[in-house]
């Protein structure tokens, strides 16, 4: 069941719009398999040639620290299982409160340290020019009408609409467009800047731009075709809240901005946005999609299983405490250390899923049998389920944390976040297994005891 579980976790990102995504549960999931097979055939088999434990590491496995400290943990439940159901509310709302606030970051080049050349150079260059990352703006005519923007009325309102982003944003630094050519040579030739009233000398100004682009052999039809019925904007940006290149933030910032405006521009016109900073924020908002799905399918997935597995709705429900909480809290931990969502971190929350419920149901499979051939008090069959299983738990953890830290040595810093979160997951999937999942297990039996029509239950 445990393997089962962890490769539904992986395969839920076969939901996946992202291929990466894909491939990525694809191949851990069939290693994951590869293990299972091996762990149920080779580890037997090889144990059988090893001689059994001497007494004093059966001494150690029973009296040694690690068994203390799961004994001093079952009497913590027990004692103060009200102050841990607290712990676990506090955990909800630390989520809903900041899940919106973790920031998503598809800029890579903002990994590079601050103070790499390359990073720096490309910084002060997008700062002062643009970047080399700009929305591009094509605005049609109406039924495209040959000369449309060649009218002096009509460019005017392009040209208004290129004032009211430029003056609203910080983060547009500047707008290439014929508009802007033909405002320039008007304040060249007249000394005010805008677009004229004259329609003869709009169409000399016109010229004039053309012969410009021509003489320096640029591409005029880059920002105008040949009709005069389309117009391109070329709106160069750079984040001038974090002092950065490029983010989704200030895409997102932009395009409101945009959108704002959009009446400013001549009636009938149809205007559509391009460009790589447009793409990043389609590519966040499908990351966070393809996040929420991967996540919700790898719970409803796991959540069937294990109420396969025990035929008990409050016990399948039980285990999705701890995988909850995994996930909750590492929610709040992003929004803490200012960890972003990008394409390697947006998986951790369907991948703890899947291997953080392999503790839960160890510990549920033994108190569910502790239960079945014991008649001790409830409280007792906690106590007992937690010294048997929080040494293995624990253990297992443990090692799967030590081979996720081992991403914190990576020189890149999405594969660092990944072994933060995954660690900081498990980890508190493990405590909440211990500690959360028993102490509502006792809340759980004494509202039945007040509440329920079955027989009391011995707590």
């Amino acid at each position: 069941f445990a393997c089962l579980t962890t490769v539904i976790g992986f395969l839920s990102l076969l939901f996946s719009k992202t291929p990466a995504l894909r491939e990525f549960g694809i191949a851990v999931g069939a290693g994951v398999t590869y293990c299972a097979i091996l762990s149920a055939t080779y580890l037997p088999a090889l144990l059988a040639l090893v001689s059994p434990p001497k007494p004093l590491q059966l001494e150690t496995y029973s009296e040694g620290y690690l068994a203390q400290l799961v004994n001093y943990s079952s009497k913590v439940v027990l004692r103060r299982w009200p102050v841990f159901v607290l712990i676990w509310l506090a955990v909800i709302a630390g989520f809903f409160a900041t899940k919106d606030l973790v920031r998503i970051n598809t800029n890579y080049m903002s990994y590079l340290p601050e103070k790499d050349d390359f990073g720096k150079n490309s910084r002060h260059f997008a700062q002062k020019m643009g970047g080399d990352a700009p929305f591009v703006l094509t605005i049609t005519a109406p039924e495209d009408e040959k000369n449309f923007f060649l009218q002096s009325e009509n460019l005017a309102k392009v040209h208004d609409y290129e004032q009211a982003v430029l003056s609203e944003s910080d983060d547009v630094i500047q707008i290439l467009s014929f508009a802007s050519y033909v405002s320039f040579a008007n304040s060249v030739y007249s000394g005010e800047a805008g677009i004229p009233a004259s329609s003869g000398l709009l169409n000399l100004l016109s010229r004039m731009v053309i012969l410009m682009n021509n003489q320096s052999k640029a591409d005029i039809g880059a920002i105008l075709n040949e009709e005069g019925s389309s117009l391109t904007l070329f709106v160069q940006n750079f984040d001038a809240e974090d002092k950065d290149l490029m983010t989704v933030a200030s895409a997102a910032r932009i395009e409101k901005v945009m959108q704002k405006h959009l009446p400013l521009l001549p009636d009938g016109t149809k205007l559509t946005i391009r460009g790589e900073p447009h793409a990043s924020l389609r590519f966040s908002n499908l990351l966070l999609s393809d996040q929420k799905k991967s996540t919700y399918i790898s719970f409803l997935l796991v959540f069937l299983v294990v109420l396969a597995a025990f035929l008990s709705l409050s016990q399948a429900l039980f285990a999705l405490i701890p995988i909850l909480t995994g996930v909750m809290a590492n929610y709040i931990f992003m929004y803490l250390l200012g960890i972003p969502f990008d394409m390697i971190t947006v998986t951790f929350a369907s991948v703890a899923v899947g291997a953080g419920i392999d503790d839960a149901i160890h510990f549920l499979l033994r108190y569910k049998n502790n239960l079945r051939v014991s008649d001790l008090p409830l409280k007792e069959i906690i106590a007992i389920t937690i010294k048997e299983t929080g040494r293995p738990i624990i253990l297992t953890t443990l090692s799967i944390i030590a081979g996720m830290l081992m991403f914190l040595f990576a020189s890149y810093t999405p594969v660092r976040y990944f072994g933060t979160l995954m660690s900081i997951a498990l980890l508190n999937c493990m405590l909440s297994t211990i500690f959360v999942m028993p102490s509502y297990i006792i809340l759980t039996a004494k509202i039945r005891n007040r509440f329920g029509k079955r027989p009391m239950v011995r707590i």
